[in-house]
């Protein structure tokens, strides 16, 4: 069970929780590193984007916001359907690169796109800048150069 939230920490534990920091942000990269080097995609996005209609259904259940769902249900009878339509052309959208994010575009990035692996020291480094900033001692620019390395 995680500790109670504390405003400040004993020196040593900031350095427990710089270090924790930067081996997280080593793994990832080295996580990902052997795809983006090798610039593979998934299997299985490959699958997805090359399937179509008519596929097997799963039912699922979530919540979509009210304003949403009335102007699905507005355009008429065949509304879940149409949604599905609009994610999956969203899915392949984001499959073939013509919408970006984080989360699916760095299989897509160039290698000279691909910040190098993590070191030790970044994210105290980060965490003097954020400090700094909040103190008035750096811009938000100065502070944001920092963070993005």
């Amino acid at each position: 069970m995680p500790s109670p939230k504390r405003q400040t920490r004993t020196k040593i534990e900031a350095q427990n929780l710089h270090y924790l920091r930067d081996v997280l942000a080593q793994l990832e990269w080295d996580l990902h590193a052997p795809v983006l080097s090798a610039r593979r995609i998934p299997g299985e996005w490959t699958e997805i984007a090359q399937a179509r209609y008519p596929q097997q259904k799963e039912k699922v259940t979530f919540w979509v916001e009210k304003d949403v769902l009335r102007f699905f249900h507005s355009m008429g009878e065949g509304y879940g359907p149409r949604m599905n339509d609009v994610l999956r052309a969203f899915m392949l959208a984001r499959l073939s690169g013509l919408l970006d994010g984080d989360d699916t575009l760095r299989e897509f990035k160039r290698l000279d796109e691909i910040k190098p692996r993590p070191l030790f020291g970044e994210a105290a480094k980060q965490d003097e800048a954020l400090t700094a900033w909040a103190r008035g001692e750096m811009t938000a620019a100065e502070a944001i150069a920092v963070l993005e390395g």
